[in-house]
Protein backbone atom coordinates (compact mmCIF):
# COMPACT_ATOMS: atom_id res chain seq x y z
CA UNK A 1 0.00 0.00 0.00
CA UNK A 2 1.27 3.49 -0.78
CA UNK A 3 -0.19 6.30 0.69
CA UNK A 4 0.00 9.64 -0.47
CA UNK A 5 0.04 13.24 0.98
CA UNK A 6 -3.54 14.23 0.73
CA UNK A 7 -4.45 10.61 2.50
CA UNK A 8 -5.33 8.67 -0.67
CA UNK A 9 -4.39 4.86 0.01
CA UNK A 10 -3.99 2.69 -2.90
CA UNK A 11 -2.81 -0.90 -2.81
CA UNK A 12 -2.13 -2.76 -6.83
CA UNK A 13 -3.86 -6.32 -6.81
CA UNK A 14 -2.86 -7.50 -10.43
CA UNK A 15 -2.07 -6.83 -13.93
CA UNK A 16 -1.69 -8.18 -17.29
CA UNK A 17 -1.68 -7.24 -20.86
CA UNK A 18 -4.16 -8.71 -23.12
CA UNK A 19 -4.11 -9.55 -26.77
CA UNK A 20 -6.85 -10.58 -28.77
CA UNK A 21 -6.43 -11.02 -32.81
CA UNK A 22 -9.96 -13.29 -33.50
CA UNK A 23 -13.24 -10.78 -32.55
CA UNK A 24 -13.63 -10.56 -29.10
CA UNK A 25 -15.66 -9.45 -26.46
CA UNK A 26 -15.73 -8.64 -22.89
CA UNK A 27 -18.18 -11.34 -20.53
CA UNK A 28 -19.70 -8.34 -17.94
CA UNK A 29 -18.44 -8.83 -15.10
CA UNK A 30 -18.84 -7.32 -11.14
CA UNK A 31 -15.44 -7.11 -9.79
CA UNK A 32 -14.58 -5.68 -5.85
CA UNK A 33 -11.30 -3.76 -7.27
CA UNK A 34 -10.90 -0.37 -9.41
CA UNK A 35 -9.57 -1.54 -12.83
CA UNK A 36 -7.40 0.89 -15.27
CA UNK A 37 -7.33 -0.24 -19.25
CA UNK A 38 -5.07 1.20 -21.53
CA UNK A 39 -6.23 0.65 -25.53
CA UNK A 40 -2.84 0.04 -27.28
CA UNK A 41 -4.17 -1.27 -30.05
CA UNK A 42 -7.90 -1.69 -31.71
CA UNK A 43 -11.12 -1.05 -30.42
CA UNK A 44 -12.96 -1.93 -27.33
CA UNK A 45 -16.55 -1.27 -26.80
CA UNK A 46 -17.42 -0.75 -22.52
CA UNK A 47 -20.60 -0.47 -20.91
CA UNK A 48 -20.01 0.33 -16.98
CA UNK A 49 -23.60 0.62 -15.34
CA UNK A 50 -25.69 2.36 -18.05
CA UNK A 51 -22.87 4.15 -19.65
CA UNK A 52 -21.10 3.03 -23.20
CA UNK A 53 -17.80 3.92 -23.92
CA UNK A 54 -15.95 3.46 -27.30
CA UNK A 55 -12.51 3.27 -26.90
CA UNK A 56 -9.62 3.32 -28.99
CA UNK A 57 -5.85 3.03 -29.32
CA UNK A 58 -3.88 5.69 -26.87
CA UNK A 59 -7.69 5.92 -24.78
CA UNK A 60 -7.78 4.56 -20.68
CA UNK A 61 -10.77 4.22 -19.02
CA UNK A 62 -10.82 3.91 -14.78
CA UNK A 63 -13.66 1.38 -13.84
CA UNK A 64 -15.41 1.45 -10.53
CA UNK A 65 -15.78 -1.18 -8.60
CA UNK A 66 -18.81 -3.20 -7.60
CA UNK A 67 -20.06 -1.91 -10.82
CA UNK A 68 -20.88 -4.21 -14.05
CA UNK A 69 -19.07 -3.96 -17.25
CA UNK A 70 -18.37 -5.84 -20.40
CA UNK A 71 -18.63 -5.33 -24.06
CA UNK A 72 -21.93 -3.98 -25.61
CA UNK A 73 -20.50 -4.75 -29.07
CA UNK A 74 -17.87 -7.18 -30.03
CA UNK A 75 -14.32 -6.04 -30.99
CA UNK A 76 -14.13 -6.99 -35.12
CA UNK A 77 -10.38 -6.90 -35.45
CA UNK A 78 -7.64 -7.30 -33.31
CA UNK A 79 -7.28 -5.81 -29.56
CA UNK A 80 -4.62 -5.64 -26.91
CA UNK A 81 -4.55 -3.06 -23.98
CA UNK A 82 -2.82 -3.39 -20.32
CA UNK A 83 -5.32 -4.01 -17.42
CA UNK A 84 -4.37 -2.92 -13.78
CA UNK A 85 -6.43 -3.83 -11.03
CA UNK A 86 -6.08 -1.85 -7.54
CA UNK A 87 -8.08 -1.37 -3.88
CA UNK A 88 -8.43 2.23 -3.21
CA UNK A 89 -9.25 4.26 0.03
CA UNK A 90 -10.26 8.20 -0.77
CA UNK A 91 -9.35 7.89 -4.88
CA UNK A 92 -12.13 9.56 -5.84
CA UNK A 93 -10.51 12.83 -4.11
CA UNK A 94 -7.58 13.17 -6.55
CA UNK A 95 -10.36 14.10 -9.15
CA UNK A 96 -9.30 12.02 -11.96
CA UNK A 97 -12.00 11.76 -15.10
CA UNK A 98 -13.28 9.20 -15.98
CA UNK A 99 -11.93 8.74 -19.48
CA UNK A 100 -8.57 10.28 -21.00
CA UNK A 101 -7.38 10.46 -24.57
CA UNK A 102 -3.17 9.47 -24.13
CA UNK A 103 -1.35 11.63 -26.63
CA UNK A 104 2.04 10.57 -25.64
CA UNK A 105 1.47 7.27 -25.83
CA UNK A 106 4.63 5.87 -25.31
CA UNK A 107 5.75 7.20 -22.21
CA UNK A 108 2.82 5.65 -20.81
CA UNK A 109 3.21 1.92 -22.43
CA UNK A 110 6.41 2.25 -20.87
CA UNK A 111 4.78 3.16 -17.40
CA UNK A 112 2.68 0.02 -18.15
CA UNK A 113 4.93 -2.41 -19.38
CA UNK A 114 7.26 -1.44 -16.16
CA UNK A 115 4.28 -2.19 -13.54
CA UNK A 116 3.71 -5.39 -15.62
CA UNK A 117 7.34 -6.32 -15.56
CA UNK A 118 7.50 -5.72 -11.55
CA UNK A 119 4.37 -7.57 -11.36
CA UNK A 120 5.49 -10.74 -13.44
CA UNK A 121 9.15 -11.29 -11.69
CA UNK A 122 7.25 -10.27 -7.78
CA UNK A 123 9.32 -7.71 -7.43
CA UNK A 124 9.07 -5.25 -4.32
CA UNK A 125 5.52 -4.09 -4.85
CA UNK A 126 6.72 -0.16 -3.59
CA UNK A 127 8.54 0.52 -6.26
CA UNK A 128 5.54 -0.93 -8.27
CA UNK A 129 2.82 0.89 -6.26
CA UNK A 130 4.70 4.25 -6.72
CA UNK A 131 5.20 3.90 -10.55
CA UNK A 132 1.52 3.32 -10.07
CA UNK A 133 0.87 6.23 -7.97
CA UNK A 134 3.11 8.51 -10.42
CA UNK A 135 0.76 7.75 -13.38
CA UNK A 136 -2.15 8.78 -11.63
CA UNK A 137 -0.54 12.19 -10.26
CA UNK A 138 0.64 12.86 -13.87
CA UNK A 139 -2.77 12.04 -15.44
CA UNK A 140 -4.18 14.90 -12.71
CA UNK A 141 -1.30 17.13 -13.60
CA UNK A 142 -2.36 17.07 -17.16
CA UNK A 143 -6.05 17.50 -16.77
CA UNK A 144 -5.55 20.63 -14.14
CA UNK A 145 -3.08 22.30 -16.86
CA UNK A 146 -5.61 21.66 -19.38
CA UNK A 147 -8.68 22.80 -17.39
CA UNK A 148 -6.82 26.09 -16.85
CA UNK A 149 -5.74 26.32 -20.23
CA UNK A 150 -9.82 26.32 -20.74
CA UNK A 151 -10.31 28.63 -18.15
CA UNK A 152 -7.55 31.42 -19.75
CA UNK A 153 -8.86 30.88 -23.01
CA UNK A 154 -12.32 31.44 -21.54
CA UNK A 155 -11.09 34.60 -20.13
CA UNK A 156 -9.37 35.51 -23.17
CA UNK A 157 -12.73 35.13 -25.29
CA UNK A 158 -14.44 37.56 -22.81
CA UNK A 159 -11.97 40.38 -23.16
CA UNK A 160 -11.83 40.16 -27.07
CA UNK A 161 -16.13 40.11 -27.15
CA UNK A 162 -16.19 42.48 -23.77
CA UNK A 163 -18.00 45.52 -25.82
CA UNK A 164 -20.75 43.16 -26.49
CA UNK A 165 -20.06 40.42 -23.65
CA UNK A 166 -21.54 36.79 -24.32
CA UNK A 167 -24.08 35.11 -22.64
CA UNK A 168 -22.86 32.32 -20.62
CA UNK A 169 -24.71 29.52 -22.37
CA UNK A 170 -23.13 31.56 -26.20
CA UNK A 171 -19.57 30.79 -24.16
CA UNK A 172 -20.57 27.33 -23.14
CA UNK A 173 -21.68 26.52 -26.65
CA UNK A 174 -18.69 28.42 -28.04
CA UNK A 175 -16.22 26.07 -26.08
CA UNK A 176 -18.68 22.95 -26.64
CA UNK A 177 -19.40 22.70 -22.92
CA UNK A 178 -22.44 22.47 -20.70
CA UNK A 179 -23.30 26.22 -18.87
CA UNK A 180 -23.44 24.27 -15.50
CA UNK A 181 -19.71 22.34 -16.27
CA UNK A 182 -18.29 25.58 -17.72
CA UNK A 183 -19.08 27.75 -14.96
CA UNK A 184 -17.75 25.17 -12.29
CA UNK A 185 -14.36 25.39 -14.11
CA UNK A 186 -13.77 28.63 -14.21
CA UNK A 187 -14.95 29.13 -10.66
CA UNK A 188 -12.33 26.64 -9.54
CA UNK A 189 -9.61 28.57 -11.54
CA UNK A 190 -10.37 31.99 -10.71
CA UNK A 191 -12.57 31.82 -7.88
CA UNK A 192 -14.88 34.24 -8.88
CA UNK A 193 -18.03 33.22 -10.47
CA UNK A 194 -18.10 33.54 -14.28
CA UNK A 195 -21.70 36.06 -14.54
CA UNK A 196 -19.78 38.09 -12.01
CA UNK A 197 -16.56 38.02 -13.95
CA UNK A 198 -18.39 39.23 -16.87
CA UNK A 199 -19.50 42.14 -14.90
CA UNK A 200 -16.35 43.17 -13.79
CA UNK A 201 -14.50 42.96 -17.42
CA UNK A 202 -17.69 44.99 -18.77
CA UNK A 203 -17.14 47.69 -15.50
CA UNK A 204 -13.61 48.19 -16.31
CA UNK A 205 -13.99 48.23 -20.22
CA UNK A 206 -16.67 50.95 -19.06
CA UNK A 207 -14.31 52.93 -16.93
CA UNK A 208 -11.53 52.88 -19.65
CA UNK A 209 -13.86 55.05 -22.00
CA UNK A 210 -14.43 57.08 -19.36
CA UNK A 211 -11.02 57.88 -17.97
CA UNK A 212 -9.23 58.36 -21.44
CA UNK A 213 -12.04 59.65 -23.80
CA UNK A 214 -14.04 62.57 -23.83
CA UNK A 215 -17.09 60.64 -25.04
CA UNK A 216 -20.75 61.39 -24.11
CA UNK A 217 -21.92 58.99 -21.63
CA UNK A 218 -25.04 57.82 -24.85
CA UNK A 219 -21.71 57.47 -27.30
CA UNK A 220 -20.16 55.36 -24.25
CA UNK A 221 -23.63 53.47 -24.21
CA UNK A 222 -23.65 52.75 -28.37
CA UNK A 223 -19.85 51.33 -27.99
CA UNK A 224 -20.33 48.86 -24.88
CA UNK A 225 -24.19 48.11 -26.94
CA UNK A 226 -26.50 48.80 -24.19
CA UNK A 227 -30.44 49.61 -25.86
CA UNK A 228 -29.83 53.09 -24.41
CA UNK A 229 -27.75 55.35 -21.52
CA UNK A 230 -29.97 54.92 -18.70
CA UNK A 231 -29.20 51.23 -18.92
CA UNK A 232 -25.76 52.33 -18.54
CA UNK A 233 -25.86 54.24 -15.99
CA UNK A 234 -28.16 51.71 -14.15
CA UNK A 235 -25.53 48.92 -14.82
CA UNK A 236 -22.54 51.31 -13.51
CA UNK A 237 -24.55 52.80 -10.05
CA UNK A 238 -25.53 49.20 -9.48
CA UNK A 239 -21.49 47.96 -9.36
CA UNK A 240 -19.73 51.54 -8.15
CA UNK A 241 -22.37 52.86 -5.96
CA UNK A 242 -21.75 55.72 -8.51
CA UNK A 243 -23.01 57.57 -11.59
CA UNK A 244 -20.77 56.92 -14.24
CA UNK A 245 -20.34 61.21 -14.54
CA UNK A 246 -19.52 61.13 -10.99
CA UNK A 247 -16.74 58.79 -11.91
CA UNK A 248 -15.05 60.86 -14.37
CA UNK A 249 -15.67 64.25 -12.43
CA UNK A 250 -13.67 62.47 -9.56
CA UNK A 251 -11.00 61.52 -11.98
CA UNK A 252 -10.87 64.85 -13.29
CA UNK A 253 -10.82 66.45 -9.51
CA UNK A 254 -7.88 63.73 -8.53
CA UNK A 255 -6.06 64.91 -11.65
CA UNK A 256 -6.12 68.58 -10.43
CA UNK A 257 -4.95 67.55 -7.15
Amino acid sequence: MITLNNGVELTFAYMGYFTESNPWRHSFVTIDTNEVIFITKGTAYLREGTRDYTLREGDLIFLAPNVQHGSFRVSENSIEFYYLHFYDKGFASLGLDKCYRIHDTYNYKNTFRKINHLFLTKKDRSLLECLMASMFLELKENIDQQRNKLCYDIAEYIRINISNPPEIHEIAQHFSYSSDHLSKLFYKCFHVPLKQYISRERLAYIQSYLSTTNYSIKQIAELCHFENENLLIKFFKYHTQTTPTQFRNSLFASHLN
